[in-house]
């Protein structure tokens, strides 16, 4: 079979992953291999009879991608710690132009930005699912619970006594942010 010149990042990807695989798990079948990668047995025959898998395969024997990963991590540490150093230097900006900024819109911004960093005072967000969707993930019990609490609101709306269930609830979701 002949392989093309370039390959898609995504089949580098995936072999690389599959080496991985079996150098962690030398005990697993190809086959295993594959169905833990998402892959059919086929797919996985036709990556590893590529000449990419076996360049990879050996760089990964020889160390050389060892030393990448190790080299990553280190410029990933590195990164890290200038973000320690500049977080702080940075809060003093947006705090002395919530402070001495004389334009209010400026001021506004940094004041907002200062209180969004805090996470106390977050902007909250209103997220809907539709339940009767033929997409969701639910399982039927969690379903009756959403269905459960939906009746319970609206006897609550109606002025009718509500259901024990619902005095339960909102004792649950009293929070403060």
């Amino acid at each position: 079979m002949k392989h093309s010149k370039r390959p898609h990042l995504r089949t580098l990807d995936k072999i690389n992953l599959l080496i991985r695989m079996e150098l962690d798990n030398p005990l697993l079948s190809s086959t295993q291999i594959a169905e833990l990668c998402g892959l059919t047995i086929q797919r996985f025959s036709v990556l590893k009879s590529s000449p990419y898998y076996s360049k990879i395969h050996n760089q990964y024997m020889t160390g050389l991608v060892t030393d990448l990963d190790s080299n990553i991590k280190k410029r990933y540490a590195e990164s890290q710690q200038t973000l320690q150093f500049a977080v702080p230097v940075a809060m003093q900006v947006l705090l002395k132009q919530a402070l001495q900024t004389k334009d209010e819109r400026v001021r506004n911004k940094a004041a907002n930005d200062i209180l969004d960093r805090d996470g106390r005072f977050a902007k909250a967000t209103r997220q809907t699912l539709d339940i009767h969707s033929s997409n969701t993930i639910a399982e039927s019990k969690d379903n009756d619970a959403v269905l459960e609490l939906i009746k319970a609101l609206e006897s609550v709306k109606q002025n009718t006594n509500p259901t024990p269930a619902l005095a339960d609830i909102a004792t649950l979701t009293d929070t403060t942010q």
